[in-house]
């Protein structure tokens, strides 16, 4: 008779644990800085599990903004740690393009943590930006090269960490103050700004202040931005977005631009 052999395979069923992640964002403020002003922005993080501790480098361009010690300081979520006793350890080291930001929480692994799955502020600035600083973007880049030793991008999480934490970085945009509508920049807002604004549409008439003369602020520079003031002046039209009347920066940035402005 034939020899049957009968064979029994076993399968183990094993279960695979996620890897704990994390997160740092800058959030900037939302409105365009001046020449001179100070612009604020913090730093957020978060973890899938509760964060023990955390470092991070910050990078900015020196030729626009600039940080002094008093200007960096821990956020609410650092400040209120272990019940208001604040972390066990805080380094905060300033740099002419950045600064670095490392904390334990606590040092006691029966501690109280920042809580997982909630952005915490952590880190508060406020930059001061260049006189000279004309119409444009910079950048606030998270880094791991700042420091000697350079401090690294990481996030501890217990017995796990995430030594690669996604990053979320921020345009700042800076901007000089304008009167929209007075396209001739002669302190007015009237019908001569409508011509001005027209020649410079048909006969290419240079604008030094782009912004100025997008009158409806949808960003494109148009024949609808002449009969939008003609309507506003003579016409009881909708008003014009700010800044209208006096010399401000405008309520959210522009993409066209203001090279300069001659406010009153």
């Amino acid at each position: 008779m034939p020899l049957l052999c009968v064979f029994t395979i076993l399968l183990t069923a094993g279960t695979v644990e996620a890897q704990a992640t994390a997160s740092l964002a800058v959030i900037p403020q939302s409105t365009p800085a001046m020449p001179g002003s100070i612009a604020t922005a913090s730093v957020t993080v978060l973890g899938s599990l509760p964060i023990s501790g955390f470092s991070y480098g910050l990078s900015h361009d020196n030729t626009i903004l600039a940080l002094t010690a008093p200007n960096v300081t821990a956020g609410g979520a650092i400040t209120a740690a272990q019940s208001g006793l604040g972390p066990d350890f805080l380094s905060i080291d300033i740099f002419a393009n950045g600064f670095t930001f490392a904390t334990v929480i606590n040092t006691d692994v029966a501690g109280t943590d920042l809580l997982a799955n909630t952005a915490h502020e952590v880190t508060l600035l406020s930059y001061t930006v260049a006189p000279t600083a004309t119409f444009g973007t910079t950048s606030l880049t998270f880094t791991g090269a700042l420091g000697t030793p350079a401090v690294a991008l990481s996030v501890g999480m217990g017995t796990e960490f995430d030594d690669a934490p996604a990053v979320t970085n921020a345009t700042l945009f800076t901007t000089i103050t304008f009167q929209r509508g007075d396209v001739n920049e002669n302190g007015q807002v009237t019908i001569s700004d409508v011509i001005y604004l027209l020649t410079q549409l048909f006969a290419g008439v240079p604008l030094t202040c782009l912004d100025a003369a997008d009158i409806d602020g949808n960003l494109v520079l148009a024949i609808s931005d002449a009969i939008f003031m003609l309507s506003y002046l003579f016409d009881g039209g909708t008003p014009m977005p700010a800044p209208i009347g006096v010399c401000g920066v405008p309520d959210a940035p522009s993409a066209l631009g203001c090279a300069s402005f001659a406010c009153p």
